[in-house]
């Protein structure tokens, strides 16, 4: 590969700069601020563009680095390379918001489209890390940037096999990995423990449906039997309650019958009491009417002493008539008739009486007799009220007899036949429910079984991969570190010839008694070691492209000798070296060689 012209045209302080390099060495020689490090950001950015890789920070520092002095309404320019045995032209600008990119075949006179894709391809493939690391470097990084390690790594794994067939290991691996992890993403984890609790709940909720199941048998044996029980007692208290209601039904039409007895012989009573006045009060007290005998013997003795008297004035008025003398007309003509009606009064009132007080003590015997009519007839009712009250209690007593508890048992246990077939019913929906989550789990166990074989295959050709890595990375190894031992000997003059890198990259001298760290040798021979190592890893990595090597001020920390004896060296690689520098001593050693 050679990189044939520049054209800066607007690109830092330079507007429509053309520099043109030829194959072999090319040396660039100017004081500082010339612009030397301008050229080498120039070359980067244009096969690579701004927005690189390094970060949207890093990205816009090189943006505003490197924008034009002079603002002429551009930001790019272009560059002319040959890669493969054709000449390309690469055209960039630069500026925001709209940079843009375009590829030319000049050899064909073609455009190629996608043009960054194409581009990559004619570098090889390489990335941005190793073109810095391996390709062009830098003012003071003569020393691995970060990166570098990794991408020797990465080019070891994609070293080619037998038949000079290309296997891309590290893509390889990635992909192997990639599949590896989405194949982990499928696998549920806990598809297993899922299974086995699941299968623990079907067995559970099977244990549940046959306990259920006998709980309801139990139930329904009792409840026939207790039923029966049931049956023949109802049967007994039907008899005997339809007699006990018959004769309260009968023990009823006395108990009206007596209240229409005691009705009536109260109203009677109460009657011969109003016919004779009586007081109701009296007799209810029991006090009887009073004798009259006393007083018709006083009215009859009264009534005898008036009838003597009148008898006694009769008389003496006779004798006096019929003796002729004159009558006592003071008191017989008086007295006579007073006595007389006296005795009429006397008689008349003995008479009535007499007769009031036989009323009386007729209507008292009538009393008595009503009142004690009213009394056996209130005695009966109440003997009859309490073989009602007798009979209510049985009656009572049959509701919360034997036969009601057995009643009320057994309507107990026909909820809870029912009760245990809901439950049976809610048990299969759960089991079922449970079936269909097991049905689903155990097809994700069987697809996470599939998933361990392709996962145990994916692991297999890991470590087969990492094996034929392993292998090619020893036969790397001695290559890379034959090619760097060659390329110091003669920059060292023979003295450092033997170079050990190990897998970590780390560099060690090989001397006489033990290997020594690079990093503790100068600073010149440690860069010039690290400057070898990057021409022996540019040529095994790209050994077809055989990309240009760019160095900026690389020589620095190098003394005159090994600065003359690096350049000879260049100039036998028969690949393009472009020089940036600021010191004449590179320009006059070539003219010497």
């Amino acid at each position: 590969m050679i990189i044939n012209e520049l054209t800066l045209a607007h690109f830092g302080k330079f507007h429509g700069k053309v520099v043109k390099f030829d194959n072999g060495l090319n040396i660039l020689h100017g004081k500082n601020e010339a612009g030397k490090s301008t050229i080498h950001t120039f070359i980067y950015c244009m096969f690579f563009g701004m927005d690189s890789k390094r970060g949207t920070a890093g990205a816009n520092n090189l943006y505003k680095q490197y924008e034009p002095w002079e603002d002429q309404g551009g930001y790019g320019g272009s560059l002319i390379f040959t890669s493969f045995g054709k000449q390309y032209k690469i055209e960039r600008s630069f500026l925001k918001p709209e940079p843009w990119v375009k590829l030319t075949n000049l050899t064909d006179n073609v455009e190629v489209i996608p043009p960054q894709e194409h581009i990559n391809t004619l570098l090889g493939n390489m990335t941005e890390t190793a073109f810095r690391n391996m390709v062009s470097l830098g003012q003071m990084k003569a020393t691995f940037e970060e990166g570098l390690a990794d991408e020797l790594r990465n080019h070891v794994a994609n070293l080619g096999s037998s038949k000079n067939v290309e296997i891309d290991m590290e893509h390889s691996l990635e992909t192997l990995y990639a599949k590896r992890e989405a194949i982990e993403k499928k696998r549920v984890e806990v598809a297993e423990n899922q299974r086995k609790n699941l299968m623990e709940a079907l067995a559970e909720s099977d244990r549940r449906m046959d306990e259920l199941a006998h709980r309801e048998k139990d139930f329904k044996q009792k409840l026939a039997q207790d039923r029966k029980q049931e049956y023949d007692m109802f049967q007994e208290q039907r008899t005997f309650r339809s007699q006990t209601e018959e004769e309260l039904r009968d023990i009823k039409d006395q108990m009206r019958r007596l209240e229409h007895e005691q009705t009536r012989w109260k109203n009677e009573a109460d009657s011969w009491v109003a016919k004779t006045g009586l007081k109701l009060e009296k007799l209810e007290q029991g006090k009887k009417p009073k004798s009259l005998r006393g007083l018709i013997l006083a009215l009859y003795i009264l009534l005898t002493a008036c009838l003597g008297g009148a008898v006694f004035f009769l008389c003496d008025y006779l004798i006096s008539y019929f003796r002729g003398e004159d009558p006592r007309f003071d008191f017989s003509i008086i007295l006579g008739p007073s006595l007389c009606g006296a005795v009429l009064i006397l008689l008349v009132l003995i008479i009535m009486i007499s007769r009031g007080a036989r009323r009386r003590r007729r209507a008292y015997r009538m009393y008595e007799e009503r009142m004690a009519s009213y009394k056996d007839a209130k005695s009966s009712y109440e003997e009859l009220a309490g073989q009602q009250t007798s009979l209510g209690e049985k009656m009572s007593d049959i509701e919360g007899s034997d036969y009601m508890k057995l009643h009320e048992a057994n309507n107990d246990l026909e909820k809870e036949i029912l009760r245990c077939s809901w439950e049976q019913e809610q048990e299969q929906q759960h089991m079922d429910d449970l079936g269909r989550e097991l049905t689903a789990v155990e097809e994700i166990c069987a697809r996470n079984a599939a998933y361990s074989v392709e996962i145990g295959a994916i692991d297999l050709a890991v470590d087969t991969v990492k094996k034929v890595a392993k292998e090619i990375r020893e036969s790397f190894g001695n290559k890379l570190n034959k090619k760097v031992g060659e390329y110091m000997a003669v920059i060292s003059g023979g003295l450092y010839s033997d170079i050990l890198i190990d897998e970590n990259f780390d560099i060690f001298i090989q001397t006489e008694e033990e290997p020594i760290p690079v990093s503790q040798l100068s600073r010149g021979t440690m860069e010039q070691v690290y400057f070898c190592l990057r021409l022996a890893a540019a040529d095994m990595m790209w050994p077809d492209l055989n990309p240009p090597i760019i160095l900026d001020d690389t020589f620095a920390y190098y003394d005159d000798k090994r600065t003359y004896d690096t350049l000879l060296l260049l100039r036998h690689l028969r690949r393009q070296v472009i020089i940036l520098t600021c010191q004449g001593r590179e320009k006059e050693y070539l003219k010497d060689m």
